[in-house]
């Protein structure tokens, strides 16, 4: 019996842990509007089992853009041309895009499981592909 009740106190921890980690904010909501002269960055990762209790800050150069949780999404005004993304995790994962003034971007983020470390990874995906995925994450609150 009280293998059973320390089995129910060990998935209860564990899920109160995975659920620590995922985005909590406000639903999607697209941007109406975006500033002249920019061009608009979607980074979102949605959630999954793998690494749900990881969670890494997304910068450009020395500027911190926010923290990217599992099932989240974050913002970004970019100038036009070349931009590198990058997260940190005890690793680093990068993408270098190509802004273009006007344009909506969206970058998905996930985590590739290593040896000692989570790694997180940032690639382009279609806006079809974008825009449906991302309409499943809430925003990230704080940088």
């Amino acid at each position: 019996m009280k293998g059973f009740r320390f089995a129910g106190y060990a998935f209860l921890l564990v899920l109160i842990s995975l659920l620590a980690g995922c985005a909590s904010g406000l639903p999607f909501k697209s941007v109406t509007e975006i500033p002249h002269g920019k061009g608009l960055i979607y980074i979102y990762r949605p959630a999954s089992v793998v690494g749900s209790a990881i969670s890494y800050d997304i910068f450009t150069g020395n500027e911190k853009i926010g923290r990217l949780l599992p099932g989240g999404y974050l913002t970004y005004f970019a100038t036009p041309g070349e931009l590198e993304l990058w997260g940190k995790t005890e690793a680093k994962g990068s993408i270098t895009l190509d802004v273009k003034a006007d344009q909506i971007q969206y970058v998905k983020g996930s985590l590739s499981v290593g040896f000692f470390v989570g790694r997180p990874v940032l690639m382009t995906v279609e806006p079809e592909v974008g825009q449906q995925e991302i309409a499943e994450c809430k925003q990230n609150a704080s940088k």
